[in-house]
């Protein structure tokens, strides 16, 4: 469910997600990729249209086949991108498909995603694909953030898409002055019931960086919650990238968060709204050594729960040659800011409960 998570088995990986009941804090394990710096998922080769950036990933299982969909571009400013495909057996040796080509490309000239695709939340549902992503139309807010609307995409492979809803955003910006009046981005959508639920990343110079709400009974239209107010609960403030699983009425997320730097936190929650934070308000998952893939920031974490194992994808960013050893946002995006696609997991105990 949701960005995407599947596959929990009985209580084994709630007693993980909420800080086991001997106390002990939820600290992912990083896997060392073949890839650049220890990733799992490179760049594509030059004049790919990922040969920058590889990034926001959400990932489905099927019992025998890993797929990861992903992004190339974040920013309107970077360039036209797309939404790329790759399979895996074991979730940590990749092979891009359709030819290495994108298979979500930016939609037709006037459409509110003619200049940008992003932060794919994939979904299996009703034996088809349903893939909920961000869209930019290339219009800027002050010059400088790019507006941002969500829209939703079908198929029946994960290969070929027909956007839904006649092409037009599923989640539109709010009026001004609302929490997502500039930005309603990276969606994540778990199914409960016969209804949809959709945590979004929010952006207003009024609150920056938030998490709103909503639900839908179809997954086209949909309805903010909370008075389309944010979320509470969560340190830091600033956040991106909430990636979910709902068991027995309880929710568990982890997200990006920043005070200076991007990297991943966990909370827990009952309604979805008030927010608990874990693992003492500390990163679930740090940030790399010096020469590592992510030694610079993490975000927009993906999250799958499986048999023993649990497993999380996500963005980082590298420290390019000769740049400071410093956290600074300014450092990175003032030198080459190559995005590539990383795995840490922890191993869950067979006799846990929530």
């Amino acid at each position: 469910m949701g960005r995407l998570v599947s596959y929990l088995f009985g209580g084994v990986v709630i007693a993980v997600l909420s800080g086991a009941r001997d106390g002990s804090a939820l600290e992912l394990n990083k896997i060392q990729g073949s890839e650049s710096g220890g990733a799992v998922l490179d760049v594509g080769v030059r004049g790919r249209f990922d040969h920058q950036y590889a990034g926001y990933p959400t990932v489905h299982f099927d019992g025998i086949v890993y797929r990861m969909w992903y992004s190339a571009r974040d920013t309107v400013q970077s360039g036209p991108g797309g939404i790329g495909l790759a399979i895996s057996k074991d979730g940590v040796r990749w092979q891009r498909v359709n030819g290495g080509k994108p298979v979500l490309k930016v939609g037709s000239k006037g459409a509110f995603d003619a200049a940008q695709v992003i932060g794919p939340c994939v979904l299996f549902a009703d034996g088809l694909f349903h893939m909920w992503y961000g869209g930019m139309d290339g219009t800027l807010h002050n010059g400088h953030v790019g507006i941002e609307r969500i829209g939703l995409a079908i198929s029946k492979d994960g290969i070929h898409w027909e956007r839904a809803n006649a092409g037009q955003p599923v989640v539109d910006i709010g009026k001004p002055g609302c929490y997502d009046d500039i930005q309603a981005a990276h969606p994540c959508v778990v199914r409960e019931g016969n209804a949809y639920r959709m945590w979004y990343s929010a952006y207003s110079e009024r609150a920056d960086h938030v998490f709103c709400v909503a639900t839908s009974h179809d997954g086209i239209h949909w309805k903010r919650e909370n008075d389309g107010k944010p979320v509470t609960g969560l340190k830091p403030e600033r956040v991106i990238g909430p990636a979910l699983h709902v068991h027995r009425g309880k929710y568990y997320m982890l997200f990006s968060g920043s005070t200076d730097v991007w990297t991943i936190y966990s909370a827990t929650s009952r309604d979805g709204i008030h927010w608990q934070m874990q693992n003492g308000g500390r990163p679930s998952v740090p940030l790399g050594n010096f020469g590592t893939f992510d030694s610079g920031q993490m975000h927009h974490p993906c999250l799958l729960a499986m048999p023993g194992i649990l497993r999380v994808w996500y963005g980082g960013n590298a420290y390019e040659k000769g740049t400071p050893q410093t956290h600074s946002w300014e450092v990175l995006v003032s030198g080459q800011h190559w995005l590539r696609i990383g795995l840490a997991e922890v191993e869950l105990a067979e006799n846990a409960t929530d």
